[in-house]
């Protein structure tokens, strides 16, 4: 969730026009990979992946989205919303403080 939260972070830079779409779509494949590896890897107690599947099926959807149409901002902010509570569920000291806005 760490390369998930920094390409996020890093998607702020796209939303103020000081990355190109390239860019940013680079940092879409990364979120995507990180996601398929912790579909991959993890190994949570039920009740927990259920809580982390329900984060990165939105976050995915928005991923894709951007990737379609590269010029719907909105998108970042849904991959954003889908994670917000992240923090709450998860004691993760790599996500200290919420991607910026």
């Amino acid at each position: 969730m760490g390369r998930i939260h920094v390409a996020l972070d890093e998607l702020r830079h796209y939303e103020m026009g000081h990355m190109d779409a390239t860019m940013a779509l680079d940092r879409v494949g990364l979120i995507e990979q990180a996601a398929a590896d912790i579909f991959a890897r993890c190994k949570l107690p039920e009740d927990r992946d259920a809580v982390l599947h329900h984060m990165l099926v939105p976050l995915l959807a928005a991923a894709q989205k951007l990737k379609a149409h590269p010029d719907d901002m909105t998108q970042v902010q849904a991959m954003r919303d889908a994670v917000a509570d992240y923090p709450r569920y998860f004691a993760d000291p790599g996500w200290a403080t919420p991607a910026a806005h």
